[in-house]
């Protein structure tokens, strides 16, 4: 299938790629650099002093044409499960899916089936993420030989002082079904 490319593609320009930090926030740690308005009476960012710190204000606005436009051309539309689909249908060229973290992996996978079927372009993370892989028994095997040796090693370097780092690698030893795993096995435990 050929790659999806947007209806209309203009250049994003934004004002302003810095964030607006709160005055004194580089002077103390107890103030976050997050943005507050200041109230004072005699604040000199409220006054706008010259060489003071930004205040956000109306001017630093994106274009509404290219306002929540990812670099591809697209917008983002968040998609909960496969009903929510087919609003996108008439509107690939100018929307991508996004898939909404809640998803299971079962569903995810088919939502990502049918998003190919009706030609709608998915965002990165929603093709590669927590989808089983089928790995070849040799690979596994390899795999689980290096993190035979490489607990002895550290039994022979460390002896009973790393029983808890031994616990910590045991998910990597255990056996997994036919050579199948995902990428929350990896990272589980």
């Amino acid at each position: 299938m050929p790659a999806l490319r947007p209806l209309i593609r203009p250049d994003i320009v934004k004002k302003r790629r810095q964030k607006f930090i709160r005055h004194q926030s580089d002077r103390y740690v107890k103030i976050k650099r997050n943005w507050r308005k200041p109230r004072g009476i005699d604040n000199r960012v409220r006054r706008r002093f010259k060489g003071q710190i930004l205040m956000p204000n109306i001017g630093y606005g994106s274009n509404k044409k290219t306002k929540h436009m990812l670099p591809s051309g697209f917008r983002k539309f968040l998609i909960h499960n496969i009903k929510e689909l087919e609003v996108l249908m008439m509107s690939n060229k100018s929307y991508c899916a996004e898939i909404a973290h809640n998803v299971s992996s079962k569903n995810r996978k088919l939502i990502v089936e049918r998003a190919a079927q009706l030609a709608i372009k998915e965002t990165p993370e929603m093709s590669s993420q927590n989808f089983v892989y089928d790995i070849p028994a040799g690979i596994m095997e390899e795999f689980y030989r290096v993190m035979d040796t490489l607990v002895d090693v550290a039994w022979m370097r460390f002896g009973e002082s790393l029983i808890s780092a031994v616990y910590c690698v045991h998910f990597l030893t255990e056996p997994v079904d036919s050579g199948r795993c995902s990428n929350a096995d990896l990272v589980s435990t």
